[in-house]
């Protein structure tokens, strides 16, 4: 049988406040400012190869990374970083470089 994995608090609270800075309204303005067209037809440019494409290809980068985080001291600083950090919008394939 197979090891469990032991469970990471740190994993599930990196996870859960991602989920809720989806929701940010910096996120959303990055996207507003990075969007060409309106409507569901719309496409959005990426801040370093310039191609426009539409949403789903794209990703909402931290200019400056977040990093990491394992104890509830550094958790602070990594929310701010989170939440208040400059952003841009990148291409997939520009964003998977960058990491």
């Amino acid at each position: 049988m197979a090891k469990k994995k032991a469970w990471n608090v740190f994993g599930k609270l990196r996870t859960a406040t991602r989920q809720i800075w989806m929701w940010s309204p910096a996120r959303r303005q990055a996207l507003i400012l990075a969007q060409i067209g309106k409507g569901k037809g719309a496409l959005y440019r990426c801040f370093i190869c310039d191609k426009t494409l539409p949403k789903y290809c794209m990703d909402v980068d931290h200019i400056i990374p977040c990093g990491e985080f394992s104890n509830f001291e550094e958790y602070g600083n990594w929310c701010y970083r989170l939440f208040e950090g400059e952003l841009r919008v990148l291409c997939k394939p520009c964003h998977q470089e960058r990491k």
